[in-house]
């Protein structure tokens, strides 16, 4: 027999074995949030503060809002732990605005021994001297024999024990961030430092004064806000980065964790999180302030940090919205409105935001990488310009479409700068430049903006591309694969670094491959000479 109990805000319905709570209309429920069931109609009852007799008698309960508070909302939550998505056997729970998680899932893999005891239905948690033990259903445990309170008590659910993850993380020292934009969680078990963020230079670099007294500049790793300064060049969106990174961070004590490496000018490279346990270089990619930007070896949460710009650009947020280009400062816009007339493209400031077509890129790209192609306009022909057949071919093929006036998408801007560079799709030199991310990847045309910066990229990095055309062509097919892998590595270099340093990476990385296998019989003439 039914024995129904109707609360304030919803119903729960109490037949055979499970407990069932349906939400009220207008409570904001939707689609995608399950009906949720629990087993044992007498632990439902206890929880929600309902004995058996109001609820066979169907008394109306209005002051036993608890009810709600109990009530487990299963959430597909990604959890990141140190930098590597987490494999959940169950879905993590939300349970009085506490995410709760599947006990062995999160905490055996940080290194934290995890038992049972049946006898006293407790879990017992231990690592490097830290003990805790908690009970189902009670809101304290006791961590290193000391009692501590819980916002929302550990509960058997769905046959597994599920504990709060802040709770039990910050218990054994690590950091729990949340990405609210991605609902997101990070975990990170790394050694930290406690420091005071005194000063910021722009939006990820900063001096922190840590407890012994020492203040350090700190550069955050994985992303990289665009420049704010007039010595370094103000770029579109750097002033809103650094103006979003002061208000955040100026004057916060701060927990710093480190990689592998620090910088070679001197800076310390490191995570930063908030003592609300936000992670600071998450929230930079996520909110769509920086760019992603990992340097080997320092690459702990690349997949993680990709993971949120994706997202970012998806929603089109700050630096992949075309709406940024339509409020630049003036310096900026002007600087960008003069670059583009220098190629023949005349726009006005107004015009940044709006998308370019495909002849207009096209003549953007041949003029700033072809300089000579201007003479092409008092009358030169292309072989008059040029004795180089490829390069006569680039600037014809560039030429032919300067009269198209269709809108360019990702897949025509990518087409399009290979072209430009006389690179075959899948070659090596191709593939390098994808690997250096001066593509952005975007669902939308590009606007003229975009487009104006992408090809002084492409510029600024033109010498390192042609060196390297040069030298896969005498790469043997045999060791083409480990060059391959290596130029893996450009792509986490700062673009200032790229066009200033990937001239010489790429020279000392092939000739030492060449060297190990040299091509055109030079190996086999050597050992003749031996």
């Amino acid at each position: 027999m039914k024995r129904i109990a109707t609360l304030a805000a919803g119903i729960t319905i109490v037949a055979a074995s499970y407990t069932i709570y349906i939400p009220p209309e207008g409570a904001g429920q939707t689609a995608e949030q399950p009906v949720i069931l629990a087993k044992s109609k007498s632990a439902a009852q206890v929880a929600a503060g309902i004995s058996s007799s109001d609820a066979s008698r169907g008394v109306a309960v209005s002051t036993k809002l608890e009810a709600q508070e109990n009530v487990l909302e299963k959430v597909d939550t990604p959890i990141y732990l140190d930098g590597k998505r987490v494999n959940l056997s169950k879905p993590s729970v939300i349970k009085n605005g506490s995410t709760l998680v599947p006990l062995r899932s999160v905490f055996e893999p940080m290194g934290i021994t995890v038992k049972w005891d049946a006898d006293n239905a407790t879990v017992l948690a231990e690592k490097a001297g830290t003990h805790l033990t908690m009970k189902p259903g009670e809101n304290t445990a006791k961590l290193n024999d000391k009692n501590v309170s819980l916002q929302a008590a550990g509960q058997i659910n769905d046959e597994s024990m599920y504990v709060p993850l802040r709770f039990v993380g910050e218990s054994f020292n690590a950091l729990i961030g949340y990405d609210n934009l991605t609902r997101t969680i990070s975990i990170s078990t790394k050694p930290y430092l406690k420091g005071k963020v005194t000063y910021l230079a722009d939006g990820d670099t900063m001096d922190v004064l840590f407890q012994n007294g020492d203040t350090r500049r700190i550069r955050l790793i994985g992303v990289n806000t665009p420049e704010s300064t007039k010595a370094a060049g103000i770029e579109p969106g750097g002033k809103a980065a650094s103006a979003y990174s002061k208000s955040r961070l100026l004057g916060q004590n701060v927990f710093v964790t480190r990689d592998k490496t620090d910088d070679p000018y001197g800076r310390m490279l490191a995570y930063i999180h908030l003592e609300s346990g936000e992670f600071y270089n998450a929230t930079l990619a996520s909110e769509g302030y920086a760019r992603v930007m990992t340097i080997e070896p320092n690459t702990t949460w690349r997949t993680y940090f990709e993971d949120l710009q994706r997202a970012a650009q998806k929603e089109k947020r700050r630096l992949w919205s075309p709406d940024m280009y339509a409020n630049l400062e003036p310096e900026v816009a002007g600087s960008m409105v003069k670059e583009l007339a220098e190629a023949g493209i005349v726009k006005t400031s107004s015009q940044l935001a709006a998308p370019m077509t495909e002849g207009e890129f096209s003549k953007l790209l041949l003029l700033t990488l072809f300089p000579q192609a201007r003479l092409l306009m008092t009358g030169y022909k292309v072989y008059e310009i040029s004795k180089d057949e490829n390069t006569q071919q680039i600037i014809q093929a560039l030429k032919n479409k300067e009269s198209s006036t269709e809108l360019f998408n990702n897949e025509q801007l990518h087409s399009l700068i290979l072209l430009s560079l006389g690179l075959e799709e899948g070659s090596l030199a191709a593939k390098t430049l994808d690997n250096l991310g001066l593509i952005p990847s975007l669902d939308r045309p590009v606007t003229v903006g975009e487009a104006a910066g992408i090809v002084q990229d492409v510029k600024s990095f033109l010498p390192s591309i042609q060196e390297l055309k040069q030298k896969a062509k005498t790469i043997k097919p045999d060791i083409k694969e480990g060059i391959d892998g290596a130029v893996g590595e450009l792509s986490d270099l700062n673009l200032a670094d790229k066009s200033k340093d990937a001239g010489g990476w790429i020279k000392d990385t092939a000739s030492g491959l060449l060297k190990k296998a040299p091509a055109n019989g030079e190996g086999k003439q050597g050992e003749e000479r031996k």
